[in-house]
C-alpha cells in the first residue's frame, strides 16, 4: 500500500457512506453549514476588525448577536448539553468573575474594556461550541481552517516583498492579523486544526511546509520554533500501514531541514530586510536570545510578576494590566496580576484539561487536541492576550467540546461526513 494517500485519509470512508451527501442535504442544512464555517472564519482570520473599520456603521456586536440568535434558535437542545460540560462551566466563570469584579469594584475605563473583551471572548467560545456540537464538527473545523490558511499564507508572502501592506511592524509580515506574532500563532493554530496528525498525506506535508514559509516571513521566533516542532511531530507521530517507513521519515526530515535552510538563505540575501527582522532571524539560527527585544520582554515580565506576588490573592483588579501599561508578553503573569492566584489556577486547569485529552480519548483520537492545548500553553508564555484573543477563542472552544474527535451519529459511521449537515472537507 502506498505510503502516501492521494486523498486525505480523514475523508476516505466505506462505500456505504459515499452516497452523495450534497444531494440529500436540505436548504436549511446547507445554510447551517455555511454559517458555521463563516462564523469560525470571521474570528479565525480577524477579518471582522477590518469589516468594522471599513463600514461606516458599527457591525461587530450586531454580527455576534445575529449569529448567536440563529444558533440558539436552531440548536436549542445544545444549550443544555453545553451547560453540563465542566470546561464550559469553567469558561463561564471567566465571564461571571469579571462581571462581579466590575460591579463591586473600580469602574474605570480600563476595567470596562477588560470586562467587554472578556464577555465578547466568552460569546465567541459559546457560539463556536453551539456550532460544533453537531456530528459534522471535524469537517467544519478543517474546512474553516484550510480556508483561513489559504487566506493568511499568500498575504504573508506578498507582504515579504510589499512591506507593511497590513502589518504594523516594519519589515515583518502579518496579514489581516496586523501583529506578526499573532499572525504566526494563528497560522499554527490553523495548521493543527486543518491537518490530521495521525496520518501522513501529501496535503498534510504541503500545508505544514507552506505554513512554515509564511511563519518565517513574520520573523516570530516563538512561531518559527513551534512550527519546526510541528513539522517533526507530523513526520514522526503517525503509525500504521499507510504511514511512512523509518527511512522515509529520516529522508523527509533531512529534506525539510535543507528546504528551510534554503528559504532562509534566499530571504537573507534577496529580500531587503529591516535591521530588526534580520536580527530576529539570525537570533533563531544561532539560538541567541540576548537581544534588546528579549531583554525588554524579560524586564517587563519580571516587574509584572512582582506585582502579582504583591497582590497574590486578589490581583490588582480588573483592567489593571492595561491601566498600568504592563506589557508582560506572558498570559500567566497577565492573568495573575489582574485576577490573582485564583484566576491563574482557573486558566491552568483549562489548559491542562486540554493536555489530558489524549489520556481521556486515546492517542489516535485526541493527538490534535493535545497538540492544540500544548501550543496554547506554549504561546501563553510569549503573548499576554492568549486568553482573550478571538482566534484563540476558536481553539479553546474546539478543545472544550472535542470538536476534532468524530462523533457517532445513530445509524451511520463515526466519520463526520455521514451527517447530512456536515460540510465536505
Amino acid at each position: 500500500m502506498s505510503a502516501f494517500a492521494d486523498t486525505p485519509a480523514d475523508t476516505r470512508v466505506g462505500a456505504a457512506t459515499l452516497a452523495a451527501p450534497e444531494e440529500t442535504r436540505t436548504a436549511g442544512q446547507r445554510l447551517h453549514g455555511f454559517l458555521a464555517v463563516s462564523w469560525i472564519l470571521l474570528w479565525l482570520t480577524e477579518i471582522f476588525e477590518h469589516i468594522d473599520r471599513a463600514v461606516p456603521i458599527p457591525l461587530f456586536y450586531p454580527i455576534i448577536g445575529l449569529y448567536l440568535m440563529y444558533f440558539v434558535t436552531t440548536r436549542p437542545v445544545h444549550i443544555g448539553k453545553l451547560a453540563m460540560r465542566p470546561l464550559f462551566l469553567m469558561w463561564a466563570l471567566t465571564a461571571i468573575i469579571p462581571i462581579m469584579m466590575y460591579m463591586l469594584g473600580d469602574k474605570s475605563g480600563a476595567a470596562w474594556v477588560s470586562l467587554r473583551v472578556r464577555l465578547v471572548c466568552f460569546s465567541v467560545i459559546g457560539g463556536t461550541a453551539m456550532v460544533l456540537m453537531d456530528p459534522g464538527s471535524v469537517s467544519i473545523v478543517r474546512r474553516a481552517a484550510r480556508i483561513a490558511l489559504a487566506i493568511a499564507i499568500p498575504i504573508n508572502l506578498v507582504e515579504l516583498v510589499v512591506p507593511n501592506l497590513l502589518s504594523i511592524s516594519p519589515g515583518r509580515s502579518a496579514g489581516f492579523y496586523e501583529n506578526p506574532n499573532i499572525s504566526a500563532a494563528v497560522i499554527i493554530v490553523c495548521v493543527i486544526l486543518a491537518v490530521d496528525f495521525t496520518k501522513h498525506t501529501k496535503l498534510g506535508f504541503f500545508t505544514i511546509g507552506m505554513a512554515a514559509v509564511a511563519i518565517l516571513t513574520t520573523f516570530s521566533r516563538a512561531g518559527i520554533l513551534f512550527i519546526a516542532v510541528l513539522g517533526v511531530a507530523y513526520v514522526m507521530l503517525p503509525r500504521g500501514r499507510e504511514s511512512l517507513s523509518a527511512l522515509q521519515r529520516i529522508a523527509i526530515l533531512c529534506a525539510g531541514v535543507f528546504a528551510i535552510a534554503l528559504v532562509i538563505t534566499l530571504i537573507l540575501n534577496l529580500i531587503d530586510l529591516s535591521a530588526g527582522a534580520r536580527a530576529r532571524l539570525l537570533s533563531v539560527i544561532y539560538a541567541d536570545f540576548t537581544d534588546e527585544s528579549s531583554a525588554e520582554r524579560l524586564a517587563a515580565a519580571r516587574w509584572a510578576f512582582d506585582q502579582f506576588l504583591e497582590y497574590f490573592w486578589t490581583g490588582r483588579g480588573l483592567g489593571a494590566p492595561e491601566f498600568y501599561d504592563m506589557r508582560t508578553h506572558n498570559s500567566f503573569v497577565h492573568i495573575g496580576v489582574e485576577y490573582g492566584v485564583g484566576g491563574l489556577i482557573l486558566y491552568l486547569v483549562i489548559l491542562f484539561a486540554g493536555l489530558l485529552k489524549i489520556a481521556q480519548h486515546g492517542w489516535n483520537r485526541a493527538i490534535n487536541l493535545t497538540l492544540l492545548a500544548g501550543f496554547l500553553f506554549y504561546n501563553s508564555a510569549f503573548d499576554h492576550y492568549v486568553h482573550v484573543q478571538l482566534p484563540f477563542a476558536i481553539a479553546f472552544s474546539v478543545i472544550m467540546i472535542d470538536a476534532l474527535i468524530p462523533k457517532q451519529n445513530a445509524g451511520t459511521s463515526t466519520d463526520t461526513r455521514d451527517h447530512p449537515g456536515a460540510l465536505s472537507a
